[in-house]
């Protein structure tokens, strides 16, 4: 039983340098802040998004659309919602 104790004790205390060690390397790593090492990147224009239209609403679900997927042709567009169906639009 001494023996099964011994290596308790022996566990705990690794325990306790490896958790020593980590907080050294974190104390290292720790030099500065997020805005400190960003202050000096430029990040150049940022450029405007473009000009979203509503051209036409879809109208065949009666949940709410999930997923939506372009077909192989660029022409055709799939769409899943909640209520179970799959349709197919041209």
């Amino acid at each position: 039983m001494a023996d099964v104790n011994a290596r308790i004790e022996a566990t705990k205390t690794e325990i306790a340098n490896l958790k020593a060690e980590i907080e050294k390397t974190q104390a290292e790593k720790k030099d500065t802040t997020l805005g400190n090492a960003a202050s000096g990147v430029s990040v150049g224009t940022v450029r405007t998004p473009p000009q979203v239209k509503c051209r036409r609403t879809l109208k065949g679900h009666f949940g709410k659309v999930t997923a939506l997927h372009w077909g192989g042709n660029s022409k055709d567009l799939v769409s899943a919602s909640q209520d179970g169906k799959l349709i197919v639009w041209n």
